[in-house]
């Protein structure tokens, strides 16, 4: 896969229903920074970057390319409902590796 900052921008952007203007606001910069970034004509300072990052519910890395891996970000919850949320993620791991062998068998 060729790794496409501007694509993962824009993706991350559209899978949250925002315009480029919406973003623009949240992260306080202007829509043609954003159209910029999207388009890998510019790139954004870290702090752009980091909040970005936050609108879209994804890691820095994840937006750079560093990992695939998405991020969620879950706050104010208490440690049984992290440990309830951590065990789900865990079983739905395990069942979606199950799965996929059955599928390539």
């Amino acid at each position: 896969m060729i790794y496409d900052f501007g694509m993962r921008l824009q993706i991350s952007r559209k899978n949250k229903k925002l315009t480029q203007f919406q973003v623009a606001e949240l992260v306080g910069t202007t829509k043609s920074s954003i159209s910029g970034y999207e388009n890998n004509t510019s790139f954004p300072p870290i702090e752009i970057l980091k909040r970005m990052a936050l609108v879209y519910g994804v890691s820095c890395n994840y937006l750079l390319g560093i990992d695939e891996r998405r991020t969620i970000i879950i706050e104010d919850i208490t440690e049984k409902q992290y440990c309830i949320i951590r065990d789900m993620i865990n079983k739905l791991t395990s069942e979606f590796k199950y799965l996929n062998k059955l599928i390539r068998k």
